[in-house]
């Protein structure tokens, strides 16, 4: 699995977590599906937005200790499927994504365990 990526199709969530290692999960918008979820260590959290400017679908960051997965579940239209490196420029759409992940993690609603 690639450093970064994108997967469009939301309902593949749940397969794409049991390939990797996830140490954070945070849903934008729609609603969580985690009771057939593992629940990753650093926790999972929920952003309530119908305001994203990223494309709906699943987004994997590979942090070394494990996948942050961000799943957008209202947002612009999908995209095409991509993968980018941690050394891709500033303005990769994965780098930026991943920007986004981190500014809303902090704001975000935890899920109780």
């Amino acid at each position: 699995m690639q450093e970064l990526s994108y997967h469009p199709v939301s309902s593949d969530l749940t397969q794409l977590v049991r390939q990797v290692g996830v140490s954070r999960m945070l849903y934008v918008g729609g609603e969580a599906q985690v009771n057939d979820l593992v629940r990753p260590p650093q926790g999972v959290r929920i952003l309530d937005s119908d305001q994203s400017a990223l494309p709906k679908g699943n987004y994997l960051f590979d942090e070394g200790e494990g996948f942050a997965v961000m799943s957008v579940q209202s947002g612009r239209p999908t995209s095409m499927p991509m993968t980018a490196s941690w050394d891709a420029p500033d303005d990769d759409p994965l780098i930026e994504a991943y920007g986004w992940l981190q500014s809303w993690w902090e704001t975000a609603t935890v899920v109780p365990a």
